[in-house]
């Protein structure tokens, strides 16, 4: 009779042991670093779908609000341009020819050649008349444009060529100089510069050319010059 707890006693023990090779403990599972978490649910339950991040694509930069700057210097090319000027006393009409400008849009050469008609004969003559003479002109233009604005400013100098007929003077050929001041607008073509811009020029001009066969002698191209012209950019 007093074997009996010690067979019920091993019978439980074994049954135990049983069991525990039935259902072995878990072993814990870690992830490598960056994976994202894994929600692991019970048998027979819904795993819900992780949501989905819709890709983004970076905003284009838009300009700010009243930057009209031109982003392409298209007056920086050759021009070609006509003009009309007042030098001293006498009205002219001519043509120019420009270089492209150089050094940072600083520097342009500009060549230029008008018909002008000398009004100071007219106090050699009964009838008010003018007479036709001619000026070729070579100059070097400096300057700059006005930052964010489509506004050039410049000083130019050079040299003139005076051409007289031989009823007008008995030199024919005369040189002098000329300079002054610029200021040029570039028409916009939306951000840009457009094929066409204006320009008024103020200065002076001085030669030795002389109308010694009028009975009054007048100078030819010497004395206050103002020029207005437009200029072309293919």
């Amino acid at each position: 009779m007093k074997a009996l707890p010690v067979v019920t006693l091993a019978s439980v023990v074994l049954a135990a042991v049983s069991v525990a090779e039935a259902h072995p403990p878990e072993t814990p599972v870690v992830a490598p670093a960056g994976t994202p978490p894994v929600t692991v649910s019970a048998p027979g339950t819904a795993v819900a779908a992780p949501a989905v991040v819709p890709a983004t694509t970076p905003a284009t930069p838009q300009p700010a609000p009243g930057d009209t700057a031109p982003v392409s210097h298209r007056g920086s090319g050759f021009a070609l341009g006509v003009q009309l000027q007042r030098m001293q006393d006498d009205l002219g009409f001519g043509a120019t020819l420009s270089t492209p400008l150089y050094l940072g849009e600083s520097l342009r050469f500009t060549l230029g050649a008008n018909v002008a008609w000398l009004e100071n004969a007219g106090s050699s003559f009964p009838d008010d008349r003018w007479l036709t003479y001619y000026q070729g002109r070579f100059v070097v233009e400096v300057g700059q444009r006005l930052s964010g604005t489509p506004i050039r400013l410049y000083a130019f100098a050079g040299v003139e060529a005076i051409i007289l007929s031989s009823g007008l003077s008995s030199t024919g050929f005369n040189v002098g100089g000329l300079g002054g001041f610029g200021f040029e607008f570039y028409m916009p073509q939306g951000r840009n510069d457009g094929p066409v811009s204006y320009y008024i020029e103020i200065g002076g001009a001085g030669s030795g050319a002389v109308a010694d066969q009028l009975p009054a002698t007048p100078l030819v191209g010497n004395g206050f010059l103002i020029a207005v012209g437009v200029h072309l950019h293919p």
